[in-house]
């Protein structure tokens, strides 16, 4: 009798967790990274066995220029969106999806105005290509940014975890292929690129959402304080 309660009361506590969202949410994150890591560490072996330390090096410089400025594309605005209150978020959305735009043109104008600086102290011309082909990804990135902004408000976990893994996963899948095919560091920067599109597609597919002309943007001091 004893072992039927808490078998009763463990299945309880189980289904109580199952419908949890929280959990639910966690679960779909642990499982979008672990499929993320299985692709990373197929890549890895084939990059390792198709590039050499000189293109390896090269794709590097490219990737961690651009990322030394592209974090700087969205900071801050999405959690903005994400606790601004129900009656300030179209105000605070308009606001954020505008400057989005103006954020990434300075940020990929300051990426690519230091491929050129370190090509031309490197000697490495392609360098400059590569790093302003990472930077074209900042085109595509405010389209998509209200919808996945809205989505981390709604805890869409699911919903963000897939777009996620399809992301990242055809980004790292399309680097071990053009590796294979021998197109060096490029097979590398390309697939960033690539990916972009991808993840802006499966981001309006999944959330949709249109600027209420006759509803106002909040100050936009008051966003610069706060990504600050």
């Amino acid at each position: 009798m004893l072992s039927g309660i808490a078998t009763g009361g463990v299945a309880g506590i189980l289904g109580r967790f199952r419908r949890d969202r929280l959990v639910k949410g966690f679960s779909a994150y642990g499982l979008a990274e672990l499929c993320i890591r299985v692709t990373r560490i197929v890549t890895a072996i084939v990059l390792a066995r198709w590039l050499d330390a000189v293109d390896l090096g090269i794709a590097a410089t490219a990737i961690a220029t651009y990322e030394l400025f592209g974090f700087l594309a969205s900071r801050g605005i999405g959690q903005l969106v994400v606790r601004a209150p129900d009656d300030q978020l179209e105000a605070t959305l308009i606001t954020a999806h505008r400057l989005s735009f103006a954020l990434a043109a300075v940020v990929g104008a300051a990426i690519v105005a230091a491929g050129g600086i370190i090509a031309w102290t490197t000697g490495r011309h392609e360098l400059f290509a590569m790093i302003a082909c990472l930077a074209a990804t900042l085109v595509f990135l405010p389209f998509g940014l209200a919808p996945a902004w809205l989505m981390e408000r709604e805890f869409r976990a699911g919903t963000l975890s897939r777009i996620h893994v399809l992301q990242v996963g055809s980004d790292n899948v399309l680097t071990a292929i053009f590796a294979v095919l021998g197109f060096g560091p490029w097979s590398i920067v390309l697939p960033r690129l690539i990916s972009t599109p991808i993840w802006l597609i499966a981001t309006r597919r999944a959330r949709t959402w249109k600027r209420d002309p006759a509803t106002t943007g909040i100050p936009v001091g008051h966003v610069i304080r706060f990504c600050a």
